[in-house]
């Protein structure tokens, strides 16, 4: 069985939530379980090209290529994206900016963040006019664009399971699988019951 794993599962399962947030560290409890069924292949972790573009500016244990990642030892296969596109992910010209969320590192300097490519990346998916791709974007909330084209990925690929360590797209996905859409949204401790033959 192939599942399609969420960006938030690699940027959790290598920085584990702090104690103020008990759902979230109970789901990563429960991956270390998931990434052994990955590992003697009881199920096929898939990662699709978007998933690797929203990783670009994690910190590098996130990175699931890395030998610092809980993943590193799984071989992820490669999902194609819902449709064929082409645009630009970073360019030579970008520069960090001042944002008016950026603080003061000290007197006189500027903390200054590199968005150029975040920017590009949610102007893409605020572009795209598939749609199948609009419908999940206003079923799933209008500020979910990448949990859209992530479920799309899946969908147009034949992939039943989406994993994710986000609450909110866990909850929002719930009425994806009560109108039979074809893609199911689990989470960790959801997809171990199912492993376990407890679901």
């Amino acid at each position: 069985m192939r599942v399609l794993v969420d960006t938030c599962v690699f940027q959790h399962a290598s920085r584990p939530p702090g104690p103020d947030d008990p759902w979230l560290q109970e789901q990563v409890a429960a991956l270390p379980e998931v990434l052994a069924a990955a590992r003697r292949r009881a199920i096929s972790l898939m990662v699709a090209h978007e998933t690797l573009f929203e990783l670009w500016g994690a910190p590098p244990p996130s990175l699931p290529h890395l030998g610092a990642s809980p993943f590193s030892e799984i071989e992820l296969g490669r999902v194609a994206p819902p449709f064929h596109y082409g645009r630009m992910i970073v360019a030579g010209t970008d520069r960090p900016r001042k944002r008016s969320t950026d603080k003061l590192r000290k007197r006189g300097t500027e903390k200054l963040r590199r968005q150029d490519w975040v920017d590009r990346r949610k102007g893409f998916l605020r572009g795209i006019r598939d749609q199948e791709y609009l419908r999940l974007v206003k079923q799933l909330g209008g500020n979910k664009l990448e949990d859209a084209f992530l479920i799309l990925t899946a969908k147009r690929n034949a992939i039943e399971w989406v994993l994710t360590t986000d609450k909110h797209l866990a909850n929002a996905a719930r009425q994806l699988q009560r109108k039979a859409y074809g893609v199911t949204v689990l989470t960790p401790i959801e997809l171990r019951a199912r492993l376990r033959g407890e679901a």
